[in-house]
């Protein structure tokens, strides 16, 4: 499951193949709606929550509040049902969406960017093997001015660009990709259960909001 960025989704998948998925509101209403999308993709796949072998969230990053209704949902289900949960990164999840729209059997060279907003994106670049082996990072993870992203991907153009709409040279391409959560699920479904990643948090860049200070604590400080 994903909120971290619009649309909230859920997927239930087995291996590769995709038993059932949801696509639901980003925003106020995402922490209502995502347990309920849950227990709607089991019941369609005629799949009862204890059978489940992992529930894999999406850490980030995106916004806080959605990282955080998703891992929690997760977090809640797994300890319901005694099951392991994971964290997988929105930016490797976008990679794997690159993989399968591509249909590739060679290398990938593809960039995953997610909107940061306040003129930046969070970017990540990747050599994605068409196996589904983890990628080869280029650029790690980070929030980069959206002028500069522009500008290094004008200087290096990948193959693919996937995840938020951004200038890119005409060569590049932007294909539409799966649900993110269905991206999420194939990750983890690849690992071994010792080698899945914990569902902490990754926000890239730290809140817009700051906690108050009394004018009281001010003085006394």
């Amino acid at each position: 499951m994903d909120a971290a960025t619009p649309p909230a989704t859920v997927a239930l998948v087995r291996g590769d193949t995709v038993l059932a998925h949801r696509d639901g509101p980003f925003g106020p209403k995402t922490d209502a709606w995502i347990l309920a999308a849950a227990a709607e993709v089991l019941q369609e796949a005629g799949v009862r929550i204890r059978d489940l072998d992992c529930i894999a969230a999406g850490t980030g990053p995106g916004t806080f509040t959605g990282i955080r209704v998703a891992l929690a949902a997760a977090l809640g289900l797994g300890a319901g049902g005694r099951i392991q949960v994971c964290g997988i990164g929105n930016l490797d999840a976008l990679l794997e969406s690159a993989r399968v729209a591509s249909g590739s059997d060679r290398d990938l060279d593809a960039v995953a960017v997610i909107d940061a907003r306040r003129g930046q994106h969070y970017a990540l670049r990747a050599i994605v093997p068409p196996t589904g082996s983890g990628p080869r990072e280029l650029w790690p993870a980070a929030a980069i001015g959206t002028a500069e992203l522009e500008q290094r991907l004008a200087a290096e153009p990948p193959s693919v660009i996937v995840g938020a709409e951004i200038d890119a040279p005409p060569a590049v391409t932007q294909p539409e990709t799966p649900p993110l959560a269905v991206s999420i699920a194939r990750i983890a479904a690849r690992l071994a259960p010792e080698s899945r990643p914990a569902p902490k948090p990754n926000y890239l860049r730290p809140p817009d909001a700051v906690a108050a200070v009394s004018p009281l604590r001010r003085r006394r400080g």
